[in-house]
Formats: structure tokens, C-alpha cells, sequence
């Protein structure tokens, strides 16, 4: 039988992040992923020289970018921060993403001007007692609050579900849009998300970690030990602690006992953060000065992202185009608008066409931040109570962060209280245990 000190379940961001964590500690690390390539949602696809993630990835000033800078994990990418608009009734302006730019922008009026303004000046200075209270706060609420004008108001709701990616003002806590909203510039990152991935899997080798992809976890039960995992081929590993980093439905199914009972509770009060995507590669942009756009009427969102980053070959553009999905909005009707969206933007883009898919129904992200339960501060984990040595991660776990930086940082987090338990001669967990040479 294999041992570990700590077996990771999942090998998307949260799981290598925790897998890097651990090994880094001197902990004998065994992480275990069902799919064949490891990356989870941060998967890339490459189609005739395109590159492709799944839906449009940026990546934050935050608790991800900070892990791979700790983790020695090179890479590149530019701030997308010229040529970006704002579209309303078909006509393009200036987005008013800063002061400048407010200032500026045809978008809306001098009046409008102003209560844009001073609410994103809030959301900015937001800290203490006030960014607690955002917790509870719906998004729908503080807008009624805080942006009187109708113009200025559509402005900020649609520039909130960029940041959070959430099409759902009635649901959302308002600190999660705080927290994007500070997180800093973001990158589009040059050939892909897969190439993080792949760096962080080479970071948790290169640490001592041992990854297993192609290996589906169908068991995790508790054992005198600590864990014992039952793999898909009938294979028994046996851990001190266990780290389940996948989709809250998944970690319910494959965890006995009372603690997959707990799990189960939280997969249950999980509402998805869905989109509508459509991607599509052109060998020539019909527009090059027009590269992203944000509806300010609609929950519409474009951008080639080959303009920023190295995705594309010379001339040619990887495009997406996004309708955010409202919880329990069927995605399938919103192919022909989000054609008819890249039509408004890049006119003739059927002629240079080298490459379409749509996805429907994307998940973006396994969990919204809801207000009623108590924004990201009342998200599950990272520990399972009653079940030592058990923890979850993923974007649905853990206070920080929200997308990749809450899989980061609750990857990170799990690990760092895994490694604890197991340095505690009192701990629960009894013997310590290593992986065979």
C-alpha cells in the first residue's frame, strides 16, 4: 500500500498549490487527479498556432500571482490597459476604469460623473469595520445606496460582474466585488493558464511531491492511520491528512462518513458562477483598435486577448466573447447574440474565421460569495469540523480571495494547517508515515 503524510485529491490550482505547500514544509506529498492533464479549469487548448483557455482568464495582483512569485514559477503577460471600451445602444467610449478616464468618457455626464465616482471611491478606501459590513451587504443594496443616476449606475453594476464574474446583484455579497476591485492590475498571460499549471506542477515535483494524473479517487475514509483512499483501479493509499481540492459535488460523493455528510451540506448551498462563451480564432482582426469592450446594457463582455498577450500567430486574434449567466439562466439561446455581439465589434470577422467553439454553460467558478450566508468570510473550510486531518480547497473554500486566488490561497492555507497537525505530538492523527523509495 502507498503512503503519504499528506494525500491531495484534485490537480487544478488549489490542489497544486497545496501540493507545492506541503512538499515545501518536508512533507511526503501524494496528489492524485482524475483527468489525464493536470490544470484543472486553468487548462489551455491550442488550435492552428490559437491558444485557448476556458473563458477569458486574468490574473490578479493577489493571493495566486503571489503564490506561483513564491513558488519560482516564471511567467509573462501585459496589463490590458489601452483600447478598452465601453459599449451602450451600439456606440463605443471610453471605459471609466480610472480617474482620468471618468473623467473623460462620453459614457455618461458631468452629474453621472460624480456619483461614479464617489462610489468607487468607497469601494477603494474600503477596510475595517465597513469592509465587514460588505459581507452582508448585496451587491443590488449598495447600489441602491450608493449610485443614484441611472447611467452612472449601470456603469458600476456592469464593471462589479466583470470583476466578480457573477451575473447575480441579488445574490452577490458586496465584499467580494471589494476585493477584486483592490486586487490590483491584472495580466493576460502569455500562452495560456496551462503553462501555469505546468509550472506548478514542476514547482510541487521540484519540492518532492509526487503527481499521479489519470488517477480517479473514488473513496476517502477515515482509518486507524489517519485516511485511507481507494483509487478507480481498486488501489489503497493510506495518509495521515487529506486535502480534497475539486468541485464541492465531487469531494461530497468520494468522502465517507459524517464528514462527507458536512461536505455535502456545503455542495448543496453552492450557487455556481456560470457564463456563455464563445471563442473564436481570426487570421486578421477586422478591427485591431477595438480589441475589448464591456456592455454597460447587457452582461456582455469581449476581448481579444491575443492583443495583450502571446496567444495567436502574427496578424491573427483569439478572441471570446462572454454573456455572464444568471444563476439558472440556460446559456444555449445566448449563441447567436454573442455572435451578433462580435458582429457590432468586429465587423466581417466570419471572413478571416479559422476556428470556433461555444461553450454554454462554463463554470466559472464552483461557489458565488453570498450575502446571506456572510459574503467570503462565511465560506466553508479550508478545515472539515469533527474530522482531523481532513480539509477541503478550491474557489469555494476560505475567506481570501475570490476565482484562482481563493483556490490559492485556500490551497495554501489547507496545507499550512495540514503540515501543523502533523508537527503536533498530541495530534489526532497517529503515526507518522512516508512513501516507499
Amino acid at each position: 500500500m502507498n503512503r503519504a503524510d499528506i494525500a491531495i485529491v484534485g490537480g487544478g490550482i488549489a490542489g497544486l498549490t497545496a501540493a507545492t505547500e506541503a512538499a515545501r514544509r518536508g512533507l511526503r506529498v501524494l496528489l492524485f487527479e482524475r483527468a489525464e492533464r493536470i490544470g484543472g479549469r486553468s487548462i489551455s487548448t491550442r488550435e492552428g498556432g490559437f491558444t485557448f483557455n476556458l473563458g477569458p482568464h486574468a490574473l490578479y495582483d493577489s493571493h495566486f500571482r503571489k503564490a506561483l512569485h513564491d513558488f519560482d514559477v516564471p511567467f509573462h503577460g501585459t496589463t490590458p490597459a489601452r483600447n478598452r471600451f465601453a459599449e451602450r445602444d451600439g456606440k463605443f467610449h471610453r471605459l471609466p476604469i480610472t480617474a482620468s478616464a471618468v473623467a473623460t468618457t462620453r459614457l455618461f455626464g458631468v452629474r453621472d460623473r460624480l456619483d461614479f465616482l464617489q462610489a468607487f471611491t468607497r469601494i477603494m478606501k474600503a477596510k475595517g469595520e465597513y469592509l465587514d459590513e460588505l459581507s452582508t451587504t448585496l451587491v443590488s443594496e449598495w447600489l441602491d445606496a450608493n449610485v443614484r443616476r441611472p447611467r452612472a449606475r449601470a456603469a458600476a453594476e456592469s464593471l462589479f460582474r466583470l470583476a466578480s464574474y457573477a451575473n447575480a446583484p441579488g445574490i452577490t455579497s458586496m465584499d467580494a466585488v471589494a476585493a477584486q476591485t483592490m486586487a490590483g492590475t491584472v495580466l493576460y498571460v502569455d500562452n495560456g493558464w496551462q503553462e501555469l499549471a505546468n509550472g506548478l506542477r514542476e514547482a510541487a515535483q521540484r519540492s518532492g511531491a509526487k503527481i499521479r494524473s489519470g488517477a480517479r479517487v473514488e473513496r476517502v475514509a477515515a482509518a486507524d492511520s489517519g485516511y485511507e483512499l481507494t483509487l478507480g483501479n481498486g488501489e489503497q493509499v493510506e495518509a495521515r491528512s487529506v486535502i480534497v481540492a475539486v468541485e464541492p459535488a465531487d469531494a461530497a460523493r468520494i468522502v465517507e462518513g459524517p464528514a462527507g455528510g458536512t461536505i455535502e451540506r456545503w455542495a448543496k448551498a453552492t450557487v455556481p458562477i456560470r457564463a456563455a462563451c464563445l471563442d473564436v480564432a481570426l487570421a486578421k482582426l477586422p478591427n485591431p483598435r477595438r480589441p475589448w469592450v464591456l456592455s454597460v446594457e447587457t452582461p456582455h463582455y469581449f476581448s481579444v486577448h491575443s492583443s495583450y498577450a502571446k496567444l495567436a500567430p502574427a496578424g491573427g486574434g483569439t478572441v471570446s466573447a462572454v454573456r455572464y449567466l444568471a444563476p439558472g439562466e440556460d446559456g444555449m439561446a445566448a449563441e447567436a447574440e454573442l455572435e451578433q455581439f462580435v458582429d457590432l465589434i468586429q465587423p466581417g470577422w466570419r471572413d478571416e474565421l479559422v476556428y470556433r467553439r461555444f461553450m454554454p454553460a462554463l463554470v466559472v467558478a464552483s461557489d458565488i460569495p453570498k450575502a446571506a450566508s456572510g459574503g467570503m468570510a462565511g465560506r466553508p473550510g479550508p478545515a472539515v469540523p469533527g474530522a482531523p486531518g481532513l480539509f477541503v480547497a478550491g474557489d469555494w473554500v476560505g475567506r481570501e480571495g475570490l476565482l484562482a486566488d481563493a483556490s490559492a490561497a485556500s490551497g495554501r492555507a489547507a496545507a499550512g494547517l495540514a503540515a501543523k497537525l502533523l508537527a503536533d505530538p498530541a495530534s489526532p492523527v497517529r503515526g507518522r508515515v512516508s512513501i516507499p523509495a
